[in-house]
């Protein structure tokens, strides 16, 4: 890459020169929860990055040292990202945490990365300091307040070990991604010459820094490309969505990328505005690529989406599907600007199968009609054609190159492959296989084929990670929760994923010791295992399955079939099932209500099923995602609500009223309170009705 006619080695010296050139350019807009946004242009980003740079080098960091990131997502992160590559030390990403989290995942990255100090906001600086003396060795905490009188400090410009992207959900024994500074130029590249970004771009997301979407598409992009990038914490989106909306409108976003979960709510939140006559003027008329990634992409989603947008001004050939993972960097796969993402509808048997038959085809773009209740064929997404100047292959299990409409496992070799993982040898090896020429070719571990027409198409995992809403959850770290959960269970657990009406959902599979349980024990044990798992990775199984001892399937060797045992279940051929627990819609169609603590006591209940917890233990007056409540729970809740006679709730009345107390007393005044006004005067008799006429007159 040439810029200013300098050639480019990593990103720092792409900052610095948009620092020189570009200086009053703006890089970020920061939406807060309230008050107006935070603007960084290219100067203040490099200047305010470099003094974080020579606090650490001041303070005995050394190029190579690994730092964690851990920061509520502001400016402030910005800073700590930059001025930790500037220092030539390795960013490491993770989430915040507060008194509730469990540390071990935090504690195991520590250990895994030999971390030589914490980088982190102003306002959480002490807690950190007091967690470091606790669970990080004491390590020394950075934050943007130690700056004032810093000398700022930039290394050299070079590449080297840039990242170590810790896989998202892995806790007993976290694998860091090694990202160097060459590959994520790469990578950058390739993502800036697919979505179409040049210094015009406005970026609109809320994605996480700590997962490499976010990271490096929701953020890096802004250094790499000279346009914008408009950031929010992903709590915003999850406590009110709407704010992304209003994001992509007052800022003209220009490209959007979210995980297939984000794109479901918008949809039903940008339904609701348009069937009210678009109050708030919304238009996405300024965007040219919104993009679905980092979980499954379904193909309803995807219609709808188009459909939803267009009323809002947006082209329908915006909406595109990609693929990737943080052992390539990020992006694997996307159409080029002119061509529009493709479908094809399968026939489903034959993919049961490992076959590709195509029943019908087509492109998101112009009317896309949906088969309701296909009972022949299933639909498959494009995730566009594989990106530039790497590799891309569909291997057989003998490691032979696939022909196109063949399903294999996609691999990929080339510059946007990361380096292998941390101090991990044997898995380094395993997945980033040496081939016969010497070159490396990274084993994704997903199963999936080349198109005819070029695209890549997932057709499902070799891996046994699950995705949940764009994050991976390892089935071992489930089972250790669900066989902690209660004295009688064995050690034996199974967890998997399966689909359940377009959404992946987890299956758990417990088994018991010996002795015979009653009906009541079951229940309080599958219960024990449902508020486990919800406490540790704020999950909700869709069903827990107890069974009886050595009922789940495991190799000669003793270790558990995962594949084996979702085949039996979604067969309903499970061996020694003594209980079956599952997460159920409650049906309030029956319900008559008469006060708004009838409200109270429905929506309690409600939150209490979702949550796993007793109805004792909701607080009247925590907000809903302080419960842990996210996004799509809330949804489920309004769908539930809206069966009761007489309740019509939007989806946004359960974000802007966002308490128990607060929402049961929208439902009551806006649903009941004029109807049983009305109950009551047709209760009352001529004369009573004749003094209540005189008293309001007067």
């Amino acid at each position: 890459m040439i810029l200013y006619d300098c050639e480019i080695k990593n990103l720092i010296q792409i900052l610095y020169l948009r620092g020189k050139n570009t200086p009053d350019k703006t890089a970020y807009i920061y939406v807060p929860e309230e008050g107006d946004a935070k603007y960084c242009d290219f100067k203040t980003l490099y200047d305010n990055s470099a003094k974080v740079a020579g606090v650490l080098k001041e303070s005995g960091i050394k190029k190579g040292d690994r730092c964690l990131i851990m920061y509520k997502q502001d400016m402030e992160l910005l800073y700590g990202l930059y001025g930790c590559l500037m220092a030539g030390a390795v960013a490491v990403p993770l989430d915040i945490f507060d008194e509730n989290t469990d540390m071990e995942r935090y504690v195991n990255v520590y250990e895994s990365c030999g971390a030589s100090g914490i980088l982190t906001n102003d306002s959480a600086a002490s807690m950190m300091e007091d967690s470091s003396a606790k669970y990080f060795g004491g390590i020394p905490v950075f934050h943007y307040a130690m700056t004032e009188n810093a000398k700022p400090y930039c290394c050299e410009f070079e590449d080297c070990l840039a990242i170590l992207q810790y896989t998202s959900g892995s806790t007993g024994e976290p694998k860091g991604v090694m990202i160097n500074q060459s590959s994520l130029l790469d990578n950058l590249k390739q993502i800036a010459d697919r979505f179409y970004l040049t210094s015009d771009s406005s970026i609109v997301g809320w994605l996480p820094y700590h997962h490499d979407m976010g990271l490096i598409f929701g953020l890096y992009t802004a250094v790499y490309t000279g346009g914008r990038n408009v950031f929010m914490k992903p709590e915003l989106f999850k406590s009110n969505p709407e704010k992304w909306i209003y994001a992509m409108n007052d800022y003209e976003a220009t490209h959007v990328v979210a995980p297939n979960f984000g794109y479901e709510l918008l949809c039903k939140l940008l339904k609701e505005k348009y069937e009210n006559g678009n109050p708030d003027n919304i238009s996405l008329a300024s965007i040219e690529r919104i993009v679905s990634g980092s979980e499954s992409v379904r193909f309803n989603t995807q219609v709808e989406l188009m459909e939803v947008c267009h009323k809002f001004g947006m082209k329908k050939e915006a909406v595109r599907a990609g693929y990737g993972l943080a052992e390539a960097t990020l992006m694997l796969s996307m159409n080029t600007s002119d061509i529009p993402g493709g479908w094809l509808r399968v026939d489903k048997k034959a993919l049961s199968e490992n076959k590709i038959v195509v029943l019908e085809r087509g492109q998101f773009t112009g009317n896309v009609k949906v088969i309701e209740n296909d009972e022949i064929g299933t639909y498959l997404v494009g995730n566009g054609k594989p990106i530039d100047d790497n590799q891309l292959m569909v291997l057989s299990s003998d490691g032979e190159q696939l022909p196109k409409m063949s399903i294999g496992e996609i691999c990929i070799s080339g510059p946007s492959v990361a380096a292998g993982y941390w101090k991990r040898p044997k898995e380094t090896a395993k997945t980033f296989v040496k081939g016969k020429d010497g070159q490396v070719i990274l084993h994704t571990g997903d199963a999936g084929f080349i198109g005819d027409d070029g695209e890549l198409y997932i057709t499902g995992r070799y891996k046994e990670s699950i995705v949940i809403h764009g994050v991976n959850y390892y089935p071992t770290d489930l089972e250790t929760v669900s066989v902690k959960s209660n004295k009688s269970f064995n050690y034996a657990a199974c967890a998997f994923s399966a689909t359940f009406e377009d959404e992946d959902s987890i299956i758990i599979i417990q088994e018991i010791k010996g002795k015979t349980l009653s009906l009541d024990t079951l229940k309080d044990a599958a219960k024990d295992v449902r508020n486990n798992i919800f406490k540790s990775y704020q999950l909700q199984p869709h069903k827990i399955i107890l069974v009886e001892e050595n009922s789940i399937p495991r190799t000669d060797s003793g270790k558990i079939q995962r594949r084996t045992a979702k085949e039996l279940f979604i067969k309903d051929a499970l061996c020694g099932v003594l209980y079956e627990e599952q997460m159920k819609d409650a049906d309030l169609s029956q319900i008559e209500v008469e006060t708004v603590e009838d409200i109270k006591n429905i929506i309690v209940d409600l939150l209490a099923d979702s949550l796993g917890i007793a109805t004792a233990e909701v607080d009247l007056d925590m907000t809903f995602m302080k419960m842990g409540m996210n996004s799509q729970m809330n949804v489920n809740i309004v769908a539930q609500l809206n069966t009761v006679p007489g309740v019509k709730l939007s989806v946004v009345d359960v974000f802007n009223q966002n308490t128990v107390d607060k929402l049961a007393t929208h439902i009551f005044d806006t649903c009941f309170s004029e109807s049983i006004k009305t109950d009551d005067l047709d209760a009352l008799n001529e004369d009573e009705l004749a003094m209540l006429l005189e008293q309001e007159l007067g």
